[in-house]
């Protein structure tokens, strides 16, 4: 079981535990996907964060809420039509917004909902354009003021200078979310920004998409460093180690998403000086993997087709990170590999890091086949 809720910012009123459901990789079983939700539930998850375009989670959910289970979590989904349309004459207008919140209540069955987020803020154009007059967030006021939802968001993947600067226009914002973890900590500067407003900070992708679930020789050595019993413990525990932080939503696809997750919180927080170690073993792979192959892609045009870049980014992903699986998946879409190099050295003269690339073609070989 997970321990206490805590705080979620100042402005929400919600109290939530530091893991939550993220519900982009249910089960395609619907009877499996309902009883994983209702696990991670009975197990202390309270804030579900799902989507309209995350396929039927929606659907899943609504039978998974059911029998009580509804009045235990803190429910939230999200759309913008600037992800995309579900129907042909979507658009960016309040009138739309609103039609596609009832839409998600529907599909959810819920009378009204905890949470509504503004999905996906690119950049500042971006944000402005929901901002304008009759826009997508005036529709999100409008379904507060109807009682359809009791709070807003937004989720964001902007920077963390375009994110704090547009916090003096979030009065209507009671929480963010946004990525972060060891291999994605740009955005880190917006959190205590963030919550000195009062917003609610939640983090998503904290094994960024699934890499860090994956064994990797290279990542467990830094896990181990900080006594971590693998990469995915040391990316949770990292997390929790910012004070900035008010919680985590993580995909779950099976029972032991949630077992482990809840086993790596109840290891504790790493210590500022173990944080600082994994920060020092990812900044030390970054820049040896950085001064092998920049991907400036000057050595392009290849005379006879090779994707140059992304043999390279293959082999960063085998030799810098030890991700195999991760770097022959790479490779295994190139339509021309590197077994086609013909040794003219043609992209060798143009290499900004003098790389023998001719060999690299050749271990690319030796890699992957």
């Amino acid at each position: 079981m997970l321990a206490a809720d805590r705080e979620y910012g100042k402005k929400s009123g919600f109290n939530v535990p530091f893991l939550n459901m993220g519900a982009m990789r249910f089960p395609e079983n619907v009877d499996e996907a309902v009883k994983v939700i209702r696990y991670a539930i009975d197990c202390g998850y309270k804030y579900i964060d799902t989507s309209r375009f995350y396929d039927d989670s929606e659907l899943k959910l609504k039978i998974a809420l059911q029998d009580g289970y509804r009045e235990k979590v803190v429910l939230s989904t999200k759309w913008s039509v600037m992800v995309g349309k579900i129907e042909s004459d979507d658009d960016d207008s309040a009138d739309c917004m609103l039609k596609r919140i009832e839409e998600s209540m529907t599909r959810l069955g819920v009378d009204h909902l905890d949470f509504y987020q503004l999905w996906c803020v690119l950049d500042l154009d971006y944000f402005n354009n929901a901002m304008k007059k009759n826009g997508m967030v005036d529709g999100m006021k409008k379904a507060k003021e109807l009682g359809l939802v009791s709070h807003l968001g937004m989720t964001t993947h902007d920077t963390a200078e375009n994110i704090i600067s547009v916090i003096p226009q979030l009065d209507w914002c009671e929480s963010v979310l946004m990525t972060y973890n060891i291999l994605a900590t740009e955005r880190g500067p917006s959190l205590p920004a963030l919550k000195a407003a009062g917003i609610a900070t939640t983090v998503m992708n904290p094994l960024s998409g699934g890499t860090l679930a994956k064994s990797s020789p290279v990542m467990d050595s830094i896990a181990r460093s900080v006594n971590c019993e693998s990469t995915a413990e040391m990316a949770v525990r990292y997390i929790m180690a910012n004070d900035s932080v008010d919680c985590i939503m993580h995909g779950i696809n099976k029972i032991s998403d949630v077992d482990d997750s809840i086993k790596a919180f109840n290891k504790g927080a790493l210590t500022k000086d173990q944080a600082c170690l994994v920060d020092e073993g990812i900044a030390k792979i970054v820049k040896d993997s950085h001064e092998f192959c920049t991907g400036c892609g000057y050595c392009m045009p290849c005379p006879v087709g090779i994707e140059i870049p992304k043999v390279m980014t293959a082999l960063i992903e085998e030799r810098f990170w030890g991700r195999h699986d991760t770097a022959k998946t790479i490779y295994d879409e190139l339509e021309i590999t590197a077994d086609y190099c013909q040794r003219c050295r043609v992209c060798e003269s143009r290499c900004t890091q003098k790389l023998d690339i001719v060999e690299e073609m050749v271990c690319a070989k030796r890699f992957f086949g």
